[in-house]
């Protein structure tokens, strides 16, 4: 008995305005404990995953859609006020703990260096993360820390903007902008 690739489709908008579909494999990531998609949408964790970052009034959308019956990106759009409302969890802070890295001149804003953040990092056992500076930290208190070891507490923030924004970006090979992610840093501990 072959089973039915479940697709589970997210469209984010701002306020009425379409920005973008993200489309997973449910089929290829769920386990027993996830249940049907349509009750995983219900859940804390889907709600944890969705990441709009600085999208204003954001609205998303969420269906699970079985693969053979998957139209093109119209009908999705035609379909989309029959798709449930799903409300984005509030992000929560983490604690990382790692070793700052401030590279002097990566600010110039036309280099991809610059886009991803890679003039002022933290790094972990997990990999090397971008910092956002907040009204708490600031991005001078960061640069101070270079080479220090730390533990900061942080929120995750994807900044990636939506493909066909108006404004430059590095892209993949298919034409999509490169992610950007990182940590707005809300505190911040010299570890001894």
């Amino acid at each position: 008995m072959v089973m039915e690739t479940i697709l589970l489709v997210v469209a984010i908008f701002s306020g009425d305005t379409f920005l973008k579909f993200e489309i997973r494999n449910y089929s290829g990531f769920a386990s027993e404990k996830d249940g049907a998609c349509e009750a995983y949408i219900e859940t804390p964790h889907f709600r944890k995953t969705l990441h709009v970052g600085k999208v204003k009034n954001a609205k998303i959308r969420a269906r699970c859609i079985e693969a053979s019956k998957l139209g093109g990106y119209n009908e999705l759009m035609l379909q989309a006020y029959t798709w449930r409302e799903v409300g984005a969890a509030q992000p929560q802070p983490v604690s990382l703990i790692g070793t700052i890295r401030y590279t002097p001149g990566v600010d110039n804003r036309k280099s991809a260096d610059a886009y991803l953040g890679k003039g002022l990092v933290i790094i972990t056992p997990d990999g090397t993360h971008a910092l956002y500076a907040s009204d708490k930290v600031k991005e001078a208190d960061l640069q101070k820390h270079d080479g220090k070891r730390v533990k900061i507490k942080a929120v995750f923030e994807d900044h990636t903007p939506a493909a066909g924004a108006v404004e430059q970006y590095p892209t993949d090979m298919e034409g999509k902008p490169l992610k950007r992610t990182g940590y707005r840093v809300f505190e911040i501990e010299l570890i001894p």
